[in-house]
């Protein structure tokens, strides 16, 4: 593995009280939105670190966080159990949406905005409608996705937005129809609760992080096929459980990172 010399640090922000668990840039680029255990997310220029929003919704922890598409909106979970979604540079509430009986761990933003996947302590992945205006088109979900035998902990839209996968504390990855929530396969190959999980810039590949210490890499198009086939592999680089994962835009390598303070960055076929 080839480590880099480090880039010099632009600036250390320290607009946080306590740790902070969740960040995301703005689709332009200009502005970074963190969020954690204090209950608020902050909203502060990416090139500065000036701060410029503070919305204080939430309750309880702020499990994470995602702006929309278009950057116009920022929509964030937690602990409360709730998804809200507000105006990125007002912070005006638009949504307000209190359905999940449990911590809601996970959320993921349709690839044209059109509509918000949470995933939840309870079991389940909500589907929600959201107006151009930022407002939750209807008070009930779409559809809920009732796959899971267990805690649901990380969820991800396809780009080509015809998908979603999540996974879980039953072990399992699921793929499923975004329109109608109609099981497509489970992969089941982790031996431990998934982290987080991550679609290829094509549509045609999952990468899936666990608490195993592994991430695996398999492909969602051929649906059940590549159980016989064995068609994906298993990266072992860490030494313990893996967080979170990220693929680069061009599809070619992926970036993972875990409790062994480690980020690796690693080929991805």
């Amino acid at each position: 593995m080839c480590i880099r010399d480090r880039g010099n640090t632009l600036f250390i922000y320290l607009g946080h009280e306590q740790w902070v668990k969740t960040v995301a840039w703005s689709p332009d680029g200009t502005r970074i939105a963190s969020a954690g255990a204090e209950t608020t997310v902050q909203v502060w220029d990416a090139l500065t670190g000036g701060a410029s929003l503070l919305y204080r919704g939430h309750t309880n922890i702020v499990s994470m966080l995602a702006w929309s598409p278009d950057g116009k909106y920022i929509a964030s979970v937690g602990y409360d159990k709730t998804l809200q979604v507000w105006d990125a540079h007002s912070g005006e509430q638009f949504a307000y949406i209190h359905e999940h009986t449990g911590i809601v761990n996970a959320l993921a933003w349709s690839p044209d905005g059109s509509y918000i996947a949470t995933a939840s302590d309870d079991g389940t992945v909500q589907i929600w409608a959201i107006a151009k205006n930022g407002h939750a088109a209807a008070k009930t979900p779409v559809f809920i996705y009732r796959g899971h035998n267990d805690r649901v902990s990380a969820v991800a839209w396809s780009p080509n937005g015809k998908r979603v996968a999540s996974g879980g504390w039953d072990n399992t990855v699921q793929v499923w129809d975004a329109a109608t929530g109609d099981f497509a396969f489970r992969h089941r190959e982790h031996t431990s609760w998934i982290n987080a999980v991550c679609w290829s810039p094509n549509s045609q590949c999952v990468a899936s992080a666990s608490n195993d210490a592994s991430v695996q890499v398999w492909e969602a198009s051929t649906g059940r096929e590549f159980f016989t086939k064995r068609n994906f592999f298993t990266y072992n680089g860490h030494t313990e459980w893996v967080r979170d994962v990220s693929w680069s835009p061009d599809g070619t390598r992926v970036a993972s990172c875990g409790h062994d303070q480690t980020v690796q960055v690693w080929q991805a076929r």
